[in-house]
């Protein structure tokens, strides 16, 4: 039940998702991309980089870029960020998008290799500047070159083309009716049709039974719709329900395991704050300790 895509054979892991560099790095690379998009009006990221000033000057110039474009009819700002004016995007804004994936890349301990070579390559490819890309194949082996590819080729095809989509007119995540109706009329629905971005056929009007066939538009377009459209009730009872089983295997007091931190991180994220005093929380668990 795929568009445009009859897979056969036995499933595998989608190539890139387990790396030595980093576990989904695929998916974290376009949240990282997208991030830039969506700081332009909520002026917060969700990626790692709030305390670096080249990155929150990166940002700044992508949103006076983004701005502009707004102004000059390049984008449009609603249901949501709209890109209208495609050879715009490749003068003005994928340059900067450029710059702000190189942060990414050099998170993840890139070898050296000079920033003027990598950002050539992430914005004209291997072909358009033979010398940069001489630079990069060597500096790089298979996996770090792979990433690099993935960059570019996200820079050069795929945001152009996510951003031209509108949220619930093209693309969409399941609503909870739609996805009740769904499973009465197909309880064998794909899980990957009923968590991720399916086309649309009209203004929520989901597609009865496509799906997208090129992963990086089904992982790219699923942040979108998730952050246009938020958390379905299920989606967040899976979450907490996974994040709390992960918890309890993790060591360490409880307010400073791994999980911990995450679930603050994204109370903060919301405009809340957790409750409870560290102190008694600290005590308490040292208590427990202490009886066991």
């Amino acid at each position: 039940k795929s568009e445009l895509n009859w897979p056969i054979g036995d499933k595998g892991p989608l190539d890139f998702t387990q790396s030595w560099i980093a576990l989904g790095i695929r998916w974290d690379v376009q949240w990282h991309l997208l991030d830039a998009v969506f700081y332009v009006k909520e002026k917060r990221i969700t990626v790692p980089f709030a305390d670096s000033r080249l990155a929150l000057n990166i940002l700044e110039k992508i949103s006076a870029v983004m701005n502009a474009g707004f102004k000059d009819k390049r984008l449009q700002s609603t249901p949501h960020t709209i890109l209208l004016d495609r050879d715009w995007y490749h003068k003005e804004l994928k340059p900067l998008l450029a710059h702000w994936v190189l942060l990414f890349l050099r998170s993840k301990k890139l070898p050296p290799l000079q920033d003027r070579y990598l950002l050539s390559y992430l914005t004209n490819g291997p072909v358009a500047d033979p010398v940069a890309a001489s630079a990069v194949k060597v500096a790089l082996d298979d996996e770090y070159m792979k990433l690099v590819n993935l960059s570019h080729d996200l820079l050069r095809t795929f945001m152009p083309h996510l951003l031209g989509k509108i949220d619930r007119v093209s693309f969409g995540l399941l609503s909870p009716n739609d996805l009740k109706l769904g499973l009465e009329s197909d309880p064998n629905m794909p899980r990957s049709r009923r968590i991720s971005a399916i086309p649309f056929v009209g203004k929520d009007v989901p597609s009865r039974a496509s799906q997208f066939s090129h992963p990086d538009v089904i992982i790219g377009l699923t942040i979108l719709g998730y952050r246009y459209e938020g958390l379905r009730k299920t989606d967040f009872s899976i979450l907490m329900t996974e994040l709390r089983e992960t918890w309890e295997t993790e060591f360490g007091l409880p307010h400073k395991r791994p999980s911990a931190l995450k679930f603050a991180s994204w109370i903060k994220l919301a405009g809340g704050k957790v409750r409870g005093p560290v102190k008694n929380f600290d005590t308490d668990y040292e208590s427990k300790k202490t009886d066991e």
